[in-house]
């Protein structure tokens, strides 16, 4: 004989969650309630004039009423924060959608 004692027990997988720990009672947890939407937004003046980039919706499903884009120094240029106030664009059909417009006074 080469050696006494029981053989090592391995637990068997949860049924529900597949893995060795119990799962929880109660329903699953989700990590956030939806998906975070965005919205496609022109901006207009400053650097970035006639971009258009994906801005993230607040609670309201609408874009935040001032937009700061951080700018890092680099050589001799010092760090900036860029401002863009949001404002209405109005279409051919008097529709609307938000823009965002520079704000060189901030």
């Amino acid at each position: 004989m080469t050696g006494g004692g029981a053989a090592p027990v391995t637990p068997a997988p949860h049924p529900r969650s597949g893995t060795d720990t119990p799962a929880r009672s109660g329903p699953p947890r989700r990590p956030y309630p939806g998906r975070v939407k965005s919205a496609d937004t022109e901006f207009v003046g400053g650097p970035l004039d006639g971009r258009v980039l994906p801005v993230l919706l607040g609670m309201t499903h609408s874009v935040p009423k001032v937009y700061r884009v951080p700018v890092p120094a680099h050589g001799d240029t010092p760090a900036t924060t860029l401002v863009y106030r949001r404002a209405k664009e109005y279409d051919a059909k008097g529709r609307y959608r938000w823009r965002y417009e520079y704000d060189a006074g901030a």
